[in-house]
């Protein structure tokens, strides 16, 4: 039986999943082999229970707003409860604790974040210096946590650009019932609308386009929401840790985008379980 399909093609970097779970990358085998413009296409099998998965699905990404909303709390709790090192030989260090995992909501994700923290306060200006920081063997003691720094690192550079891209691209969106494109929008940055429709449409096939126009939109400005709320929290992770050598604060970006994605994912897997998804 055919599925609903939700995806989203055309970005530089097609590894990053959606944070709010609702857009995947197409097929490997219906991908395009040339570059193509940001394009968020809707496969329904049929359109009355295609308008339902669209529903869905806008709910899912208005969960996934509270899921972010959520995360920036949390991590704003996190640096608020920071405080001076008590190590002498530390001066103006900040210590974020070591977590009680019995009592401490989201207590994985938070050491997660304080292990980065402890790895980037033993950092020495020189490995700083080039792609140091970001490949060198010795940027932290454990092999686990300094690939699992490159590894954010390099995500956030690749949501980075993906982000870039729709600041600076115009958006095609499409519908597809039962094999066939129904509808064609393009939109552009400042909002200019120009929608193309296959002669005949019924008017809930009509419907089921503009829904995906909305869905496509909502998700959009999303995105561009979880960079404000990632580089607020590191802004905040920057006042704090003011031991880090001169250019160490770039790193707590991707650390901060790693706690809040993190975080998103784990209030989605919750809800999952609640619901018997």
């Amino acid at each position: 039986m055919a599925e609903n399909r939700f995806t989203f093609s055309g970005f530089a970097e097609d590894e990053e999943r959606d944070p709010f779970g609702v857009w995947d990358a197409p097929p490997s085998d219906v991908r395009a082999a040339v570059v193509e413009p940001l394009t968020w296409r809707v496969d329904l099998p049929e359109v009355a229970d295609g308008l339902a998965a669209i529903s869905a699905r806008i709910d899912a990404m208005q969960r996934g707003d509270a899921y972010l909303t959520r995360a920036e709390s949390e991590l704003e709790a996190f640096i608020q409860e920071a405080t001076a090192a008590s190590d002498p030989l530390r001066a103006g260090a900040i210590s974020f604790g070591v977590g009680d995992a019995a009592t401490e909501t989201f207590y994985e994700q938070k050491q997660a974040l304080r292990d980065m923290l402890t790895g980037f306060a033993l950092l020495e200006t020189r490995q700083l210096a080039g792609d140091v920081a970001f490949g060198g063997a010795d940027l932290f003691r454990k092999k686990d946590d300094r690939e699992g720094f490159q590894d954010s690192y390099r995500r956030w550079q690749a949501f980075v650009e993906r982000v870039k891209q729709m600041v600076s691209q115009y958006a095609r969106i499409e519908t597809a019932i039962a094999g066939s494109a129904i509808g064609l929008t393009r939109v552009g940055w400042t909002g200019d609308f120009e929608t193309r429709w296959l002669a005949g449409v019924p008017a809930l096939s009509r419907e089921a386009h503009r829904q995906t126009v909305n869905l496509a939109l909502a998700s959009r400005i999303a995105l561009i929401r979880v960079v404000s709320v990632v580089t607020t929290g590191a802004a905040g992770l920057i006042l704090k840790s003011v031991a880090l050598p001169p250019g160490g604060q770039v790193l707590l970006i991707p650390a901060a985008r790693r706690f809040i994605l993190d975080v998103m994912a784990t209030l989605r897997e919750w809800d999952a379980v609640r619901e018997g998804r």
